[in-house]
């Protein structure tokens, strides 16, 4: 039968004491080991499915590198939930093997209570990753910025479709910022009675005096019965 631990003798609280941190070092030491490690199994996936793309941006190794470290703590945020599972498992593992559970039962200590150190060192990681959670995010845009992809997002878009409050539609192949000119445009805008006006362009151009100026295109109207 397990003694409540106030009722044991200042000498037996000491014995749980060492046996609170046994626990928790074993522990902590199995998940740092694997929430620093896995993280390059990530990397390594992420340069063999991206190099390319880096390359083509002029990425110099310096800022692929740079771009890495600051993505880091990204993949060891996704690897905390595995790396408290395997933490758990192996330090559990690690007692069984060596008799130190049934060595603690036999001296008065239950299983709970003896994996206690394990709950209180799971709430505390839990809060890290929380507080990393707010930090991830400005490391993730540090990264972007290294490997030069904010640049190419706020420097073109291509591919995509916007619809206005009054429910037009553009459709638009390639926007570029910096020139101010879309590439191949489709213009859709309903009007009363069912019919649409459809607008096909090959390009657009932006100017502050007259704004969007379609160039090299028609425009067709088809009626509701799609005549």
């Amino acid at each position: 039968m397990a003694l409540d631990v106030d009722t044991l003798p200042e000498v037996a609280r000491g014995v749980i004491r060492i046996l609170d941190k046994m626990v928790a070092g074993a522990f902590l030491r199995l998940f740092f080991r694997f929430v620093l490690g896995a993280p390059l199994l990530f990397v390594l996936g992420d340069v063999t499915e991206k190099l390319d793309d880096h390359l083509d941006r002029g990425v110099t190794l310096f800022e692929m590198g740079m771009g890495y470290l600051f993505l880091y703590p990204h993949y060891m945020l996704l690897s905390f939930p595995i790396a408290g599972l395997v933490a758990a498992v192996f330090t559990i593992h690690s007692m069984t093997t060596h008799s130190e559970i049934v060595a603690a039962k036999g001296g008065g200590i239950s299983f709970h209570r003896l994996i206690a150190p394990l709950v209180i060192m799971g709430a505390v990681l839990t809060a890290f990753a929380l507080y990393m959670g707010n930090v991830v995010p400005t490391t993730n845009r540090k990264s972007a910025e290294w490997f030069k992809e904010r640049e190419v997002r706020k420097e073109w878009r291509q591919n995509f479709v916007y619809q206005t409050q009054d429910q037009e539609t553009l459709s638009v192949q390639r926007l570029l910022v910096a020139s101010g000119s879309m590439e191949r445009i489709v213009l859709e805008v309903p009007e009363r009675g069912g019919s649409l006006r459809h607008v096909w362009a090959e390009q657009a151009f932006y100017t502050d005096h007259s704004g969007w100026t379609f160039h090299q295109g028609y425009l067709r109207k088809i009626s509701a019965q799609g005549e």
